[in-house]
């Protein structure tokens, strides 16, 4: 899902965005931009779909991906014994 992010946000963005303007008569924008950066995300985008995609998307993408990856490196002793186990069944 990382390598296909920017189609995959679009066709979530445009849903979202057509929920929103429905339900609630509201339009999805980007916050403003501050000419200077204190805690809050500041890229420089062209769109409100970029926007949304380069600050809450990616990330949320990258840490799923990052969780999985470390629940899984560490229960791969556990796995590697249930091949042992089970040889037939392994991969």
């Amino acid at each position: 899902m990382r390598e296909t992010a920017n189609d995959t946000f679009t066709e979530i963005f445009q849903v979202a965005s057509k929920f929103s303007a429905n339900l609630f008569d509201y339009e999805l924008q980007a916050p403003r931009v501050t000419s200077r950066q204190k805690s809050s995300a500041n890229p420089q985008t062209t769109s409100n779909e970029e926007y949304f995609r380069v600050t809450t998307f990616i990330p949320c993408i990258d840490t799923l991906i990052q969780n999985l990856t470390d629940r899984f490196i560490k229960n791969e002793d556990i796995l590697s014994s249930f091949q042992l186990l089970l040889p037939g069944y392994a991969c």
